[in-house]
């Protein structure tokens, strides 16, 4: 048996780097603490059966040490379902109480071990994993363990393959076979084993052990190839932020980074979540910061040309555009600055101002120039000071429509869209009075009348002081001007029924709190049996319900009130200048819109609601919520019991004792 403490050493380190770097991966995620928990059970027990079998001991010690295995291999099928449970995000919705129940049998199994369970009369652990430790009176206890692992993998069986079938990504569903597989493998083995063929387990006390390892390398190759236990299910915003290239930072009022895109860390040298929660003034210096202004009805500075700071402390040139996100009431809720990396384009354009400087003096680059002028994915040309284009590269081509012989005599503004070729010859004006580089907005329709949105940066080319020409660099950002409608969009909504979500929601109570005191009206609304509709006909059906809903009640309201999903089935409604009488009729206009529906929809919707109006200047959205909170439960429990009565908070706590 000297080959055992080795090879037990060797699966021990084996099972310890597995854990530590699931660890590393993302240390903050509940599933990859639960792996590495695992693993450090298996290296309990390994190391333990390692003094049993691979070392002379005497039966009190291999007792002993048997009792300390115990604390493995009863821990791991409880620890293997909670890891389940936070694979398929089960977990989240488990409190912290229930989990603690997962650990109740084999909290009770190690008590009776340590307790009232015996060692056999002599221990034979010459037979390995067949040796009889405990009493044979006591035979109970195995049985108790058989059931206790056959529950626990049974049920995390069944979540992982219900997991990966309703799953609609791709990645869940190799996860939930690799997993699955693996799982099974190991189960095979056991039975094997332990029932069909006894005999194998006389060459060595591991072999259940190594077929595990076979499991923990199939995490690990999951973990690699399909990012199993990397960061958790991104939202739709964060995605977003994943794929652009340009360096894209959210802040709120406050000035704290809430969404950061990987281009910005990467640029930066921090990683995304340092980055996170980090004031804005440790990127962008004090001396630059107070160049951003923000006007009394919230409007910023269209761009500005400023510098980011590195993590190594250097300063980035970028060009920064702020664009406020506001609420319908033009109030400020977030900032968000896009910015482009400039020192590439500074080169560029050193270059260009070099080579109109001492044209003749740098001929022999032209045909290097010539190559960066032509590949360049950007639009570049120059025009007269009158508009009259010069010249323009195979971008400008492609984006107008028009060949260079075509283009070459044309007046730009001839491609801006009408109602901007004001905007743009006034602004050109002002930056060359201050004789500043131009930087604009614009849109421009081709020769196929598709519209595009360029962002424009021009500087003046001098002869003898005199603006002879100007040279413009103009880049498509079509695509970013959509991606900024739906990082507002996304940022205010709710991303399943295009609701208010409750961020919004929030604000506009400290909004109404904060202005000039008027009634205003709150109404909850909650779906009902949604949980009963989500166990019966799974989650789908349950959001078919919920967009039902929401659109029954957005279809009770006008276009400007404010109609938020609050909670999973909680729906609130802000009401300003709003009177009881006027949410009574409200909410029946709610019923009777619900009634309809049933009478025209297989699947019924029943939505409880109810009210509480603000009358006091002294009395907080937060209490008007929380009063129109409890009418609204009041009102389903009426409903059950009673019918349909509409009840208010008024009438709900006059009722109580």
């Amino acid at each position: 048996m000297n080959y055992i403490i080795p090879a037990s050493f060797l699966l021990s380190f084996i099972y310890l780097i597995l854990g530590v770097y699931a660890l590393n991966r993302n240390y903050k995620s509940s599933l990859n603490r639960t792996f590495f928990a695992i693993t450090l059970c298996t290296v309990v027990w390994m190391i333990a059966y390692t003094c049993i079998f691979g070392a002379d001991t005497s039966d009190p010690w291999a007792w002993f040490w048997f009792k300390v295995s115990a604390l493995g291999w009863l821990t791991l099928p409880a620890l293997s379902l909670h890891f389940v449970l936070a694979l398929t995000g089960r977990d989240q919705s488990v409190k912290n109480w229930q989990k603690v129940l997962l650990y109740l049998p084999a909290a009770a199994e190690i008590i009776l071990l340590y307790t009232i369970i015996i060692p056999a009369p002599h221990l034979d652990i010459g037979r390995f994993t067949l040796a009889i430790f405990i009493h044979p009176a006591q035979k109970w206890f195995w049985i108790i363990y058989a059931l206790y692992c056959i529950t626990y993998c049974v049920v995390l069986f069944a979540m992982v393959a219900v997991w990966g079938k309703t799953s609609t990504f791709t990645r869940e569903k190799r996860q939930a076979s690799i997993v699955t597989m693996a799982g099974i493998t190991v189960m095979v083995s056991i039975i094997l084993n332990y029932f069909v063929l006894p005999g194998i387990v006389q060459w060595g006390p591991y072999p259940v052990m190594i077929v595990g390892l076979i499991w923990a390398i199939a995490i690990l190759y999951a973990m690699v190839r399909f990012q199993l236990m990397d960061l958790d299910a991104v939202m739709q915003i964060k995605d977003v932020l994943n794929q652009v290239t340009d360096m894209v930072i959210l802040i709120d009022h406050s000035g704290i980074i809430t969404r950061i895109s990987h281009k910005t860390a990467e640029n930066l040298g921090y990683d995304v979540i340092e980055l996170q929660r980090m004031p804005l003034w440790k990127i962008i210096p004090d001396e630059k910061r107070h160049r951003i202004t923000i006007t009394e009805k919230g409007s910023l500075t269209m761009e500005i040309e400023t510098e980011y700071r590195t993590v190594k402390g250097e300063m980035i040139p970028v060009k920064a555009f702020w664009k406020a996100i506001k609420d319908n009431h033009h109030d400020i809720v977030g900032i968000l600055i896009i910015g482009q990396d400039l020192r590439l384009t500074r080169e560029l354009e050193h270059e260009i101002e070099e080579k109109n400087k001492i044209e003749k003096a740098l001929r022999k680059s032209e045909e290097q120039f010539r190559d960066l002028f032509e590949n360049a994915n950007d639009l570049i040309y120059s025009h007269e000071p009158e508009g009259i284009l010069l010249s323009a590269n195979k971008a400008a081509e492609i984006m107008t429509g028009y060949s260079r012989e075509e283009i070459i005599g044309l007046n730009i503004l001839e491609f801006v869209v009408h109602e901007q070729r004001r905007m743009v010859i006034e602004m050109f004006t002002k930056k060359v009075s201050d004789n500043l580089p131009i930087y604009y907005n614009v849109s421009m329709i081709n020769r196929l009348g598709e519209r595009h949105d360029l962002e424009v940066s021009q500087r003046p080319i001098y002869d003898e002081g005199n603006i002879v020409a100007y040279q413009c660099i103009a880049r498509d950002v079509t695509e970013r001007t959509q991606m900024e409608e739906k990082l507002k969009f996304l940022s205010l909504h709710d991303s399943l029924t295009g609701l208010y979500n409750r961020a919004y929601f929030s604000e506009e109570l400290f909004r109404l709190e904060s202005g000039r005191f008027e009634p205003t009206g709150i109404i909850m609304c909650d779906l009902d049996d949604l949980k009963k509709v989500n166990d019966t006909s799974g989650h789908c059906a349950g959001d078919d319900m919920i967009i039902a809903a929401a659109r029954l009640i957005r279809s009770c309201f006008r276009a400007n009130d404010v109609v938020a999903r609050i909670g999973g089935d909680e729906f609130a409604i802000v009401i300003p200048s709003c009177h009881e009488e006027l949410c009574k009729k409200l909410i029946g206009k709610i019923k009777a819109a619900m009634e309809e529906y049933n009478l025209n929809h297989p699947n019924n919707i029943g939505i409880s609601a109810g009210f509480a109006v603000r009358q006091d200047k002294n009395q907080t959205m937060n209490d008007v919520l929380k009063l129109a909170d409890l009418a609204m439960y009041a009102d389903k429990a009426s409903r059950k019991e009673v019918g349909t009565e509409l009840i208010s908070a008024p009438e709900f706590t006059d009722s109580q004792p």
